[in-house]
């Protein structure tokens, strides 16, 4: 950068200004840095100074008699030669270890600060009080690194130039504020990608949509070096062409990665396995009159062994033998006896009907429509019919016992 881009405003002869009685060894080098005097920035190095300081400016306004003040930090010494433009002092500060990759930061005070400005209009002393809480400090500017600074092009305002400055009252532009012509240098780019300042996604995408960067040198230079990282792929978001693109290639290399057809199963094959599924399942086998549900098969307690001991068989038992009917009114059929004999439970279908006379009446329901008797009341009909009993030559009395 040339020294004519640069417009310095004068400050001597500004009353707001007013320098440090006795500048530091870091102030020297920030004054050093402003005026690009290699041999002051390395003897400043010498002495002791810091390669990364700032230079210090405070802000001081005089409201209703009483003083308020503010000090900040504002550019850097490598910022400020970065601004210049001056190879040579760049280069003296990075082999003195100051850091590119550090954040930069200033702010330029806010002007006029005078009581006939804050109060015209009907404002009074509060609202000049509200606005020095708030405001004191106007633009703000920030630079994720001296590598972003580096690529800045166009104007860019600074901080006073003074070694450490107190601004008082200030009440022009000029008066808080210096303004420097940047361009970016090429040297002082790749001195900056040598110390390992890392390309980011956002920087590169920024480069690329500026005219001045389109097919120059600088911009290749700031291709080959940029790597992506997890972060970059995180922030950003691939553009419509990309992804078509990748698209392209994912297909096209898929289709070659075998010279044999690929076989797509399409909707008829679905149907068809499904069809030979369900030829291989069996069918329920229908429910006879003898294989009641398995709700009916479990028998409550012992009953399937007493009712076989009680049951009468005479001869050789048929495949089926059958209870007795019994003929109280109404005949109903009862449940084979024996091995056969599974008698229903009775505790969730059961239920008893009691007449005028006393006397109840046992009804029991399977799942599968079949009807049978208590056993309760089976074994008390066998009980009542002594015929059989003499026959027999037993009694259920004793078989019982």
């Amino acid at each position: 950068m040339d020294l004519t881009d640069i417009r310095v405003t004068d400050v001597s002869f500004i009353e707001s200004l007013e320098p440090s009685p006795e500048p530091t060894c870091d102030d020297i080098l920030i004054s050093a840095c402003e005026e690009g005097d290699l041999a002051r920035v390395r003897g400043a190095l010498g002495d002791g100074a810091h390669p990364n300081c700032r230079k210090v400016v405070s802000l001081s306004v005089r409201i209703e008699g009483r003083v308020y003040s503010d000090t900040r930090e504002m550019e850097s010494a490598l910022a400020l030669a970065v601004c210049r433009g001056d190879i040579n002092v760049v280069k003296a500060l990075l082999e003195a270890g100051a850091d590119p990759s550090v954040p930069i930061q200033w702010s330029i005070a806010h002007e006029p600060w005078s009581v006939a400005e804050f109060t015209n209009g009907g404002r009074g002393i509060d609202f000049m009080l509200e606005f020095w809480n708030n405001s004191r400090w106007g633009a703000s500017h920030f630079f994720p690194n001296a590598l972003v600074l580096s690529l800045h092009s166009g104007p860019l305002e600074l901080s006073p130039r003074a070694t450490a400055c107190t601004l008082r009252n200030p009440g022009t532009k000029e008066a808080v504020s210096q303004t420097f012509i940047l361009k970016p240098n090429m040297e002082i780019v790749f001195s900056f990608l040598e110390r390992g300042v890392r390309v980011s996604a956002a920087l590169l995408r920024d480069v690329r949509s500026r005219d001045d960067f389109e097919g120059t040198s600088m911009l290749a230079l700031l291709e080959s070096h940029y790597t992506p990282s997890a972060n970059d792929m995180l922030e950003t978001k691939p553009r419509r062409r990309e992804l078509r693109d990748s698209f392209i290639t994912v297909s096209s290399s898929a289709s070659s990665r075998s010279n044999s057809p690929q076989r797509d199963v399409p909707h008829a094959d679905i149907g068809a396995l499904s069809k030979r599924f369900e030829q291989s399942t069996p069918e329920p086998r229908p429910l006879s009159a003898h294989q009641p549900t398995q709700q009916s098969l479990t028998p409550s307690g012992n009953t399937g062994h007493l009712a076989a001991r009680f049951s009468p068989v005479r001869g050789n038992p048929p495949s089926h033998p059958a209870h007795p009917s019994t003929h109280t009114g109404k005949s109903r059929s009862v449940s084979p006896v024996g091995s056969q004999l599974r008698v229903p439970q009775a505790a969730p279908f059961a239920t008893e009907v009691r007449n005028d006379e006393g006397s109840s009446q046992q009804r029991s329901r399977s799942h599968d429509g079949y009807r049978g008797g208590d056993v309760t009341n089976l074994v008390r009909k066998f009980s009542e019919r002594p015929e059989d009993d003499a026959d027999e030559g037993r009694s259920p009395r004793g078989l019982m016992r």
